[in-house]
């Protein structure tokens, strides 16, 4: 096998947040994490809001620079000098939480999938419009969709036109951030849908972070669990349940999942209490 995609080695990232006259508190976000992933891969990342998922996410896009440790894409590192090399969105793209605030308000469809297009393919005007017609198309937003704004579309939809502004970058990589998360259970369905189709139709290989598990077993191939901005389980998705796992904070994570048909009322979870004692 030749080298993963993807390679994070020993990253980590403190926040440093100071109010005069208090002293600094400093939060470690990620502690030493390393991940890999291969080409046409899926992994997902879950864990509690406050584990470090999105942070990592952010480290990998390069929204957010590391403290230290490294990030290779195709082997090559993305923070040479300590600075993000902005070619790597040439490989990786990030879809976020909220369509809505990461979606251009003044700008057409049309003219928000073409200006990557044009940005990092060198694409005429024409040929860009053109490309970014058919990457609309691709993900059911064609026809007269393509001159709408934001403002004009659903939920679904909003999410539809940031998966196809990622995809006209062509990446290897697209990072989902809790993108299905706010979405309502049928219009995840049609999302995961697309996704599990453009996976096979381009190879693509995906990084999705979510606290939604059910998700992560439907998509994923791998499973990594943080907990306090640690890596503390990997395992096959098709293995993530309370009877396979070996960490009891991955156990109360899944236990946590409402089942349907049990109607008993359910015990409070201290999720934290568990991770501090599984460390």
């Amino acid at each position: 096998m030749g080298s993963p995609l993807l390679q994070v080695d020993s990253v980590r990232k403190v926040f440093r947040t100071s109010r005069w006259p208090a002293r600094a508190v400093h939060t470690v976000a990620c502690d030493d994490v390393s991940l890999e992933v291969a080409e046409g891969e899926s992994v997902g990342i879950v864990g509690e809001s406050g584990s470090g998922k999105s942070t990592l996410a952010g480290i990998i896009s390069g929204l957010t620079r590391p403290d230290s440790g490294s990030v290779r894409l195709s082997g090559r590192d993305v923070y040479p000098r300590g600075r993000f090399d902005r070619n790597a969105w040439r490989t990786v793209q990030l879809v976020f939480q909220d369509p809505y605030t990461s979606l251009n308000p003044v700008m057409t469809l049309e003219d928000t999938v073409a200006e990557p297009i044009r940005s990092w393919h060198g694409a005429s005007d024409r040929e860009a419009r053109a490309t970014a017609r058919e990457t609309l198309e691709l993900v059911g937003l064609g026809g007269e969709l393509v001159t709408r704004h934001p403002r004009d579309l659903s939920g679904g939809q909003r999410q539809r036109a940031s998966i196809a502004r990622a995809l006209a970058a062509s990446p290897t990589l697209l990072i989902l951030d809790e993108s299905v998360s706010a979405l309502d259970v049928s219009i995840q369905a049609q999302i995961l849908e697309l996704l599990l189709r453009l996976r096979t139709e381009r190879d693509l290989a995906f990084l999705l972070v979510s606290h939604d598990i059910s998700v992560i077993r439907l998509f994923c191939d791998r499973v990594l669990v943080m907990c306090q901005g640690r890596i503390v389980e990997t395992c096959a998705a098709e293995d993530l349940s309370v009877d396979t796992v070996r960490e009891p904070y991955t156990r109360t994570l899944l236990s946590a999942v409402p089942v349907l048909g049990d109607h008993r009322k359910p015990h409070p979870v201290d999720v934290a209490a568990t991770a501090r004692s599984a460390m």
